[in-house]
C-alpha cells in the first residue's frame, strides 16, 4: 500500500480484456461479489471456465505480451498503446564466447523475469537450460527477429537453437504460476555453439512406396 504497485497490476485486466474479452473481466467482478472476497482463487475458478490451467494458462501469455513495451513494442495485436508503458528490464547474457553463460536470481508468486541473448549476426546456435528448483512455471523463448516473434516452449526446460544469427535477440521469459510465494529460485545457463548451424534445405525429394 505504500507505492503504486496495486495500480500497475491492474495492467492484467487489460490483458485479460484484449485476450479473452471484456465478457471475462464481468464474470470475474461477479464472482467476486458472490463470493464477498477477492482473493485470487476465485479469478483462477472463473479463468479455468475460460482457459485450462487457469492462472497458469495464461500466466505465461502474459509475461510475453509484457516483454513487447516501450521501445520493444512492434505487434499491434498486443496493448494498443505498449510502446507509452516502461520497458520490462531484460537481463542480458555475454554468449559470444564459447563457455557457459548463467544468470540466476529468485521470482515472488505470479512474477516473471527475462533473460536476453543477442546473436549480433554471429553465425552458429546456441544450446539454453532454464532450472527451476521449487514451483509451477511457465518456460519460454521468444525468437525475436524484424518482422516476427516466434514463442517456443522450453519442454524440459532446454534447447538447442541452431541458426541463431537470423534472430535479433533470443528471450528465456520464465514466470511463476504459484498463487502464493516468494522466491521461487531458477537459473538460466547459454552456451554458444558455432558449429550449431542450420542443416541445408534438400534441393528435391522423392515419394517412395509406404
Amino acid at each position: 500500500s505504500s507505492d503504486y504497485h496495486i495500480y500497475g497490476a491492474s495492467l492484467f485486466a487489460h490483458f485479460l480484456d484484449l485476450r479473452f474479452g471484456r465478457g471475462l473481466i464481468r464474470a470475474v467482478w461477479e464472482e467476486l461479489g458472490r463470493r464477498a472476497s477477492a482473493g485470487l482463487e476465485h479469478f483462477d475458478r472463473v479463468l479455468r471456465q475460460e482457459v485450462p490451467g487457469g492462472f497458469s494458462g495464461v500466466m505465461g501469455e502474459f509475461a510475453v505480451w509484457n516483454y513487447f513495451t516501450g521501445t520493444r513494442y512492434r505487434l499491434p495485436s498486443r496493448y494498443p498503446d505498449g510502446d507509452q508503458y516502461p520497458q520490462i528490464v531484460a537481463t542480458p547474457l555475454n554468449t559470444l564466447a564459447k563457455v557457459v553463460a548463467a544468470d540466476s536470481g529468485q521470482v515472488d508468486h505470479l512474477g516473471s523475469t527475462y533473460v536476453l541473448l543477442e546473436p549480433r549476426l554471429q553465425p552458429g546456435g546456441v544450446v539454453l537450460e532454464a532450472q527451476t528448483l521449487r514451483g509451477q512455471w511457465s518456460r519460454q523463448v521468444l525468437l525475436v527477429s524484424r518482422d516476427s516473434v516466434e514463442v517456443r516452449p522450453l519442454p524440459g526446460g532446454q534447447l538447442r537453437l541452431a541458426g541463431w544469427d537470423r534472430y535479433d535477440q533470443v528471450v528465456v521469459v520464465l514466470a511463476v504460476t504459484e498463487q502464493s510465494g516468494n522466491n521461487y529460485e531458477y537459473t538460466v545457463a547459454a552456451q554458444y555453439d558455432p558449429d550449431l548451424i542450420d542443416e541445408p534445405v534438400p534441393q528435391t525429394s522423392t515419394l517412395a512406396q509406404n
